[in-house]
């Protein structure tokens, strides 16, 4: 019995209708000219493995992590390979080295590595997820090799609850690529050495619910319907409505013999058993449009050329484009910035004003609060620079999902701040 996890929010009945309408848009593949791939990922940094002129196919790897702790970047289109340092071609415009891919019109491929065996064993999986690039296509990034290297867990549950609004990529794969999903799972339930039994496929809308019924036919997996509520698909929020258990701050899932993946990933996890590594995603371009569309596209494609795909409603200085969600997603800084592989979403919408107003104490934001923080006094705490209080107030059990600046009526900046003390570990 699927269980209500703490506070969230219910969206309108106008973003619940677009979402809705972007889930009936059929996947459609699209290839830009070049990619830009920044090297720089969180707190990774990245070394070209590709010298400035030199030629790529699609599938080669064009750098990686020495640390060996985050999985290699591989090139979506075939063509001349460009290193820029000091590029600013990141969707925050800050420096890096960047890699672009210009193409020659020719998707010539890598040779492949070789395909899985059906009964591959969970290191053989584990090190396959490393060699194609997995990461957690969720948004949060988690290499996925990581979470499942030297696990054995009681549960794995697929997240199909695409729960921020006008998103609806994952429910396409979910409607579209059946056969793929299907196969991913089962090589992410042995990865994990999770009993059959203990494998849950989640979602939020009636459409994505019987596509999952399809994917699980034959097999002793469970679907789960669960209530359309944000952040439904947040990872320990999930947990909370499908399983009952509520995790301690700072606890992994995988400690506790939960395993949580995105629909997205295995997808891309039944590619890379077939030697393709991840190169492409699926993302859904939407907000004030007069039709979204879903994408097929390059990992690296610039957005610009995403957001050109769509026809937007709104324009010039009124306008403004958002990489992921409308809750989660960041304004572009530069426009021509290449798609991550964590990004499901571009949004045309209207910039709003962000001037804020004192805090009236109206409690909105903790009654929203799916951790049970209490974001005002967090905020005040983070103004009078009391780093202490901060802690004390469990700041860094924030899931940065923005439900308390969507209601907080003086639009306070509460999510960006308590974002940023969290980031800073305060």
């Amino acid at each position: 019995m699927a269980k209500a996890f703490r506070g969230g929010i219910r969206f309108s009945e106008t973003l619940r209708a677009a979402k809705e309408t972007a889930l009936h848009v059929p996947l459609c593949v699209f290839t830009p000219h070049i990619i830009h791939l920044p090297l720089q990922e969180g707190r990774t940094n990245f070394s070209p493995t590709v010298i400035d002129g030199v030629h790529v196919r699609v599938g080669d790897v064009v750098a990686t992590d020495p640390t060996g702790n985050t999985p290699p970047i591989h090139s979506g289109l075939s063509g001349t390979a460009r290193v820029e340092k000091n590029s600013r071609l990141t969707p925050d415009g800050k420096p890096c080295t960047v890699i672009s891919v210009i193409g020659d019109g020719l998707k010539t491929a890598a040779i492949p590595l070789p395909p899985l065996s059906n009964t591959a064993d969970p290191s053989s999986i584990v090190q396959r997820m490393y060699d194609g690039g997995l990461v957690g296509l969720g948004g949060a990034g988690f290499p996925t090799f990581r979470k499942y290297k030297d696990k054995t867990a009681h549960h794995l549950l697929i997240n199909a609850c695409e729960c921020e609004p006008y998103l609806a990529c994952d429910g396409r794969l979910v409607i579209e690529q059946t056969d793929t999903v299907r196969e991913g799972i089962n090589y992410l339930m042995h990865a994990g050495s999770v009993p059959e039994s203990g494998v849950r496929l989640c979602a939020e809308s009636d459409a994505v619910t019987e596509g999952l019924h399809r994917i699980a036919d034959g097999t002793r997996w469970k679907v789960v319907r669960l209530p359309e509520r944000y952040p439904q698909g947040s990872e320990k929020q999930l947990i909370r409505a499908v399983l009952g258990l509520e995790l301690p701050q700072g606890v992994y899932p995988a400690d506790w013999g939960i395993l949580v993946s995105n629909i997205g990933t295995a997808a891309a996890m039944a590619d890379a058993a077939n030697g393709l590594p991840l190169t492409h995603r699926a993302v859904t371009v939407s907000g004030v449009v007069a039709k979204p569309r879903n994408l097929f596209v390059p990992i690296g494609t610039p957005f610009r050329e995403l957001a050109a795909q769509t026809e937007p409603l709104i324009t010039g200085r009124q306008s403004q484009l958002i990489a992921g969600g409308a809750m989660t997603g960041r304004r572009l800084v530069c426009a021509d910035a290449g798609l991550p592989k964590t990004c499901g979403g571009v949004l045309v919408l209207p910039i709003e004003s962000e001037e804020e107003s004192p805090c009236i104490r109206c409690g909105a934001c903790v009654r929203v609060c799916p951790s049970g923080l209490m974001p005002y006094l967090i905020d005040q705490a983070w103004l009078q620079q009391e780093d202490g209080l901060c802690a004390d107030l469990k700041a860094t059990s924030c899931i940065s999902c923005g439900c308390c600046s969507r209601v907080c009526p003086a639009r306070r900046q509460l999510a960006a701040r308590i974002t940023h003390i969290r980031r800073k570990g305060g």
